[in-house]
């Protein structure tokens, strides 16, 4: 909501951090009642979920996903995604910490030998392969200040960079909802 009542924003070209810059019109609530709270959320998760795995690795991945989203939330990006400010860098810190836990944790969680009752072997297909489309969206996601990043993205995309390049905020997205959906799936079956 806040996207689409901010004059100028993007969805498709901008991340979602840019909606808490200091200098965003809706900043303190895109921080303080999206980031924090589902960071919160995260933390319940992980200990609500600690009864289906065998040792606390599980557990500590979703804690520190959701202290990356709090850290995210507390720390705002500087004005166009840049790290100007402590905080702009805190806010970078967190956003690539996330991220990496967003990609390995489905990943992590194809091993049977981490839950108590072993999930269905479909689960474990599953979370394999929505993991695997995590990372590839990690992995490929633009970044204005890697120069090898950008190199790669230049030899892996060839023509198509000019195009995809651009689309920072909907590669975001998508790398978050396909997340979300192998979450939504996993905590449904996994914790019934």
């Amino acid at each position: 909501m806040a996207g689409y009542l901010t004059p100028g924003y993007s969805h498709l070209h901008q991340a979602l951090s840019e909606l808490g810059a200091p200098n965003a019109p809706y900043a303190w609530l895109v921080r303080w009642l999206g980031f924090v709270p589902l960071g919160i959320t995260f933390l319940i998760f992980a200990f609500q979920s600690r009864r289906i795995f065998v040792n606390q690795l599980p557990s500590w991945l979703f804690i520190l996903t959701g202290m990356a989203i709090i850290s995210a939330g507390i720390f705002p990006t500087d004005p166009h995604g840049r790290r100007d400010t402590l905080s702009g860098i805190i806010h970078a810190i967190a956003g690539i910490s996330l991220l990496i836990l967003l990609s390995v944790t489905p990943l992590l969680l194809t091993f049977p030998r981490l839950y108590r009752n072993q999930p269905q072997a479909w689960l474990l297909v599953f979370s394999f392969l929505m993991g695997m489309v995590v990372l590839i969206f990690f992995v490929m996601l633009p970044n204005g200040i890697s120069p090898q990043l950008i190199a790669f993205h230049q030899k892996i995309l060839g023509a198509y960079f000019e195009i995809w390049y651009p689309l920072h905020g909907l590669h975001q997205r998508l790398l978050l909802m396909v997340y979300f959906i192998w979450l939504f799936v996993f905590s449904y079956f996994k914790t019934k």
